[in-house]
């Protein structure tokens, strides 16, 4: 998705974080299913949320345009 400004971008990378959030809980079913199946996934999630936090960084209303949202990809 093209953003047609920094705060479309900031938005949407508020809400993916938001939508993430209940990944990184300790008592999640995810979280303990990822923990007993696949240790990767925590730390893939975690690398995602870093990602989306870390995706403003350098982008201003000129070239943001750009910029997409990272994809999140368990592993199986």
């Amino acid at each position: 998705m093209a953003y047609s400004n920094l705060s479309d971008l900031r938005a949407a990378r508020n809400q993916a974080l938001n939508d993430s959030d209940f990944w990184m809980l300790p008592d999640s079913p995810l979280q303990l299913k990822f923990q007993e199946n696949s240790p990767l996934a925590t730390t893939t999630i975690a690398d995602y949320r870093q990602q989306l936090r870390d995706i403003t960084s350098g982008v201003t209303d000129s070239n943001v345009e750009s910029v997409e949202l990272p994809t999140l990809v368990l592993p199986d």
